[in-house]
């Protein structure tokens, strides 16, 4: 029956007129399906291991291409099922850790977080209420790692690349 519509009832030239009759004449299960499908096939492709690679520059009318945007992503794992995710965070030369979490703050909703020390002595406390716990096999503190590797330095003065990956999760410490 659609078919007959399709082929008989409207000119060639209505190409989308077409298509939007067999999608009235398909069950809501399909209809989803093709949503998925579509949303799916415009996602911007990500690189290597999930990691988002800067995106290209736009080309001028001239011909010539604007210079890609640099980004660097942040997440916070409070290690109950529940993550922020910060993903289009600007990257500049120089850039650390906590000016990302500073820069996190900024957002709606924004990151609320307790540090003492500074630069190789800044020592993070909270984030968003949740302390650490101290010392003691069990016990949860915020740990921090980029591009999956455990931190080998404060986070004031860990600089990040950019397309970096920075996880803080609150959890038993594992080194690996």
């Amino acid at each position: 029956m659609v078919s007959s519509i399709v082929d008989n009832k409207l000119p060639k030239s209505a190409w989308w007129s077409r298509v939007l009759l067999i999608l009235a004449w398909l069950p809501p299960v399909a209809m989803l399906s093709v949503g998925v499908a579509v949303f799916a096939a415009a996602q911007p492709d990500s690189g290597e291991h999930g990691r988002q690679q800067p995106a290209s520059g736009a080309v001028s009318k001239d011909g010539a291409q604007a210079p890609a945007v640099s980004i660097v992503r942040m997440v916070i794992d409070y290690g109950n099922g529940v993550e922020k995710h910060y993903t289009r965070v600007p990257h500049r030369e120089g850039i650390t850790v906590l000016d990302v979490m500073e820069f996190a703050k900024t957002l709606k909703p924004g990151l609320s977080f307790e540090y003492s020390g500074r630069n190789r002595t800044a020592l993070l406390r909270s984030i968003d209420g949740l302390a650490n716990q101290g010392g003691g096999s069990e016990s949860r503190n915020w740990v921090f790692r980029v591009n999956g590797a455990l931190a080998d330095k404060s986070f004031a003065i860990y600089r990040l690349q950019s397309g970096d990956v920075v996880l803080w999760r609150y959890d038993v410490y594992k080194p690996k």
